[in-house]
């Protein structure tokens, strides 16, 4: 199995190179984004985004080559369409959960529907619509059946990138965590005073929020 390559990009460390890809396409179509921002639990499922679109209410997980299936983004799309987690507030039932693969094709999660980048004439903005469902804009509310897209690609084309002075996270000790002694993984803080800064947090989040400080080897 071909081994990803942790990456940093745009202050982020992201697990793989092709994670790294994504965002700087998201930059590129200057589209808000934010990486492993928070972990959600609904019943046994315990899922960990990799993109989140605040401004398009989207999921985004990137699935490399080799990868195994992605059932919990799967399961929780089924979940939020089938109305049982429609009570939270910005998971209802339109929200939109994609997968973009290695070759930047992109399909709603755990569905051969597929998906595309377009640009909406009215907002100048782009966002991820889902080709067999609504063509509203996910971002001003925008519709005009197709004639309001200014923009369409699929799929994606992925950009190179340099790996920016990579930290080898594999040959990094992980610490145990303080609170339950399980492994921690690296992470970086999204928000307050050590925003942009890395830390060790518990991999059991969100059951266990135990964290350490990270120290660069």
């Amino acid at each position: 199995m071909i081994k990803a390559i942790p990456t940093t990009y745009a202050g982020n460390i992201f697990r793989s190179r092709l994670e790294a890809r994504y965002a700087k396409l998201f930059d590129l179509h200057k589209i808000k984004w934010g990486y492993e921002v928070e972990g959600y639990e609904y019943g046994n499922i315990r899922y960990l985004p990799d993109f989140y679109f605040p401004e398009m209410n989207s999921l985004f997980e990137v699935k490399g080559p080799n990868i195994p299936g992605i059932e919990k983004p799967t399961n929780l799309r089924k979940l939020i369409e089938s109305g049982i987690v429609a009570d939270v507030d910005w998971w209802n039932p339109k929200v939109l959960i994609i997968v973009g693969d290695s070759l930047g094709n992109i399909t709603l999660a755990g569905s051969d529907e597929k998906a595309a980048l377009v640009k909406c004439c009215e907002c100048q903005k782009y966002f991820f619509l889902a080709i067999p469902r609504s063509y509203e804009c996910r971002i001003c509310g925008t519709y005009d059946g197709d004639h309001h897209l200014d923009d369409w690609i699929s799929p994606l084309s992925l950009p190179q990138i340099e790996i920016e002075s990579p930290i080898e996270i594999d040959t990094i000790l992980a610490p145990k965590c303080p609170q339950c002694e399980s492994d921690m993984v690296l992470r970086m803080a999204k928000t307050g005073l050590s925003k942009g800064k890395n830390f060790w947090g518990c991999s059991k989040f969100p059951d266990c929020k135990g964290t350490r400080p990270f120290k660069t080897p």
